[in-house]
């Protein structure tokens, strides 16, 4: 179990700081 919890907190970050990236990349466009 503790693997697995291991792998979805990266797995979450992984997705999270993709999901940031993504915005901040549109918003930074005028």
């Amino acid at each position: 179990a503790a693997t697995i919890n291991a792998a979805y907190a990266r797995y979450a970050y992984i997705f999270r700081t993709k999901v940031l990236d993504y915005y901040q990349g549109r918003l930074s466009i005028p």
